[in-house]
């Protein structure tokens, strides 16, 4: 009798295996799934990472060429008058970012590192308040005249910040 009760469950073990196999198959799809989601987060932020280097880059050779332009128009004539304006983004890309200029270079950085460029300046320009001029949440317009650097904070408001310095 017991060993007749014993060929039953051997018999009987077809259940168990379609259990287990649809156990490890939803178990590999997950893992599956996890694996994509993770290698698709990285790709999405390594681009961002990138586009935003691009936009960084490009807006202090932007800065740097302006304040150069300045700097060569005041040395070769020093009566003429120089005006110029850019528009720079309120983000690099998804990035908060600031600006920080100093006696010898303009760097673009967003707040948590992972993007940092830079444009040299050459030392065209002398600061007053020390050696260096930091702009965090701009949005609006650059301006450069021949005496000095002011940024808009904002296209709809009148307020400048002025920096003290000599081109």
């Amino acid at each position: 009798m017991l060993e007749k009760k014993i060929c039953e469950f051997k018999d009987n073990n077809r259940s168990v295996a379609t259990i287990v196999g649809y156990i490890l198959t939803l178990s590999l799809c997950m893992f599956i799934l996890a694996s994509s989601i993770f290698t698709i987060n990285a790709f999405i932020e390594n681009r961002s990472k990138a586009a935003g280097s691009v936009q960084a880059q490009s807006i202090a050779n932007r800065i740097s060429n302006i304040i150069l332009d300045a700097a060569v128009l005041k040395q070769n004539n020093p009566n003429a008058g120089f005006e110029k304006v850019i528009e720079i983004p309120n983000k690099l890309g998804t990035f908060d970012y600031y600006i920080e200029l100093t006696d010898s270079a303009v760097f673009v950085e967003s707040h948590n590192g992972l993007v940092k460029e830079k444009s040299t300046l050459y030392r065209v320009i002398k600061l007053n308040n020390g050696n260096t001029a930091v702009f965090s949440g701009i949005s609006g317009r650059i301006h450069v005249d021949s005496n000095s650097i002011k940024i808009i904070v904002d296209d709809s408001s009148p307020s400048q910040i002025t920096i003290e310095g000599v081109i």
